[in-house]
């Protein structure tokens, strides 16, 4: 369980961080509908203790991934030259 859900968490940030989107898109991302899909095996398991484990360590990885996609791409926009609008000549 522990190593399904690491494996999509550094597989939405390592999406979001090649593409350069901001952590608000991690939903539209494939990895996303496996994190449901995950909960939802870890609910069929009759221990309680279990999915909670799951549930939190699922939330805390997809917080940690979007606010390290959020960071990526606030850095990157400081960088970013402003662009300049042609106007027509007259």
């Amino acid at each position: 369980m522990t190593i399904d859900i690491l494996a999509i968490g550094l597989s939405l940030t390592g999406d979001l961080v090649e593409a350069g989107l901001p952590g608000r898109f991690a939903a539209a991302l494939p990895a996303a509908v496996a994190a449901l899909l995950v909960l939802a095996i870890g609910s069929l398991r009759l221990r309680p203790a279990v999915q909670i484990y799951s549930l939190a360590l699922m939330l805390t990885l997809l917080g940690d991934t979007v606010n390290v996609a959020n960071r990526l791409a606030q850095a990157t926009k400081i960088h970013d030259m402003p662009r300049s609008s042609p106007r027509p000549i007259r």
